[in-house]
């Protein structure tokens, strides 16, 4: 249950870092517009049914923290992931769409941008950075 909710708080901060509309909230995480995030812990501890797909949050966590390392700015970075890209595997697209497609899009997404960013260990101080950010 304790991880049930840490998992939806991530969510959360993730949903609003991105300013993400009710068609991506559902598509990534499954979550209605109207999803807040005290609504979010009531419904888990009231049900115990909320669920979030690790896989897919991982995806998009890793992909968040490589973006916002190469753009080193977090309003570029946000704006980024919506402008088309003429990169493979993004053909024109924009990565937030093929991020949409599901989790083969995802792991595509991912697997660009952790190219890109040459992944950093957990102790280094841009990956550090970029975990914060996202959080705050």
């Amino acid at each position: 249950m304790e991880n049930m909710k840490n998992h939806l708080a991530l969510v959360q901060h993730i949903v609003e870092k991105l300013e993400l509309n009710e068609r991506e909230r559902i598509a990534l995480f499954h979550l209605a517009s109207n999803t807040d995030r005290n609504s979010v812990e009531r419904t888990a501890n009231a049900e115990g049914s909320l669920e979030v797909d690790e896989i897919k949050l991982s995806y998009v966590l890793g992909i968040l923290i490589a973006v916002w390392i190469l753009m080193s700015d977090p309003a570029r970075a946000k704006r980024h992931l919506r402008l088309p890209n003429a990169s493979p595997p993004f053909s024109g697209r924009s990565a937030m769409d093929l991020m949409l497609s599901g989790k083969e899009g995802l792991r595509l997404t991912r697997q660009y941008y952790d190219a890109q960013a040459q992944p950093l260990g957990r102790d280094d101080p841009a990956y550090q950075w970029a975990i914060q950010s996202i959080l705050s």
